[in-house]
């Protein structure tokens, strides 16, 4: 790569590549409302040779699903391939994409445990400061009270009162 960093013919590739030279790993999202074109192997292909853990997700950005075509075509070249749709899934769900990714290499385990420990946490945390502020807001209406002062010469009017 040192060879092409000094040239623009390649810049775009050399900026998309120096990440993973010096040790990431690679997360492949396709698209799996638009159908799979021969042309992705060749960027499949060089992802491969790089011998970094890989996964890929084939997401939903439209209508359609061409994922049977996309599972084919990325089963070939990344180690893990799961469907996940962004915008439908859950918590748990991400939760187990996380577990997936840290499968893909040993080093990266811990670090993946302390994330995964770390959104749990924050997820209860959400989750009983949520609770607790739907109950004050229940307690609330429960013991609300409104009182009207009315003089002696005034009349209460109300559903079904004239």
């Amino acid at each position: 790569m040192r060879h092409f960093d000094k040239s623009d013919k390649f810049s775009y590739e050399c900026r998309l590549l120096k990440p993973i030279i010096e040790g990431a790993g690679i997360l492949y999202v396709a698209d799996g409302a638009k159908p799979f074109r021969g042309r992705y192997e060749t960027e499949m292909e060089i992802l491969r040779w790089t011998g970094r853990p890989r996964m890929a997700l084939i997401n939903y950005i439209g209508e359609g699903d061409y994922s049977d075509q996309w599972m084919s075509a990325l089963d070939q070249y990344f180690s893990i391939v799961r469907r996940f749709d962004a915008n439908l899934v859950k918590f748990d769900d991400r939760i187990r994409l996380l577990e997936s990714f840290r499968e893909l290499y040993e080093p990266w385990r811990i670090r993946l445990d302390q994330t995964i420990q770390s959104i749990k946490n924050g997820w209860s945390y959400r989750q009983r400061e949520s609770a607790n502020i739907i109950g004050d807001l229940i307690i609330d209406q429960l013991i609300y009270t409104r009182e009207l002062y009315i003089t002696q010469n005034e009349r209460l009017e109300g559903p079904g009162q004239t």
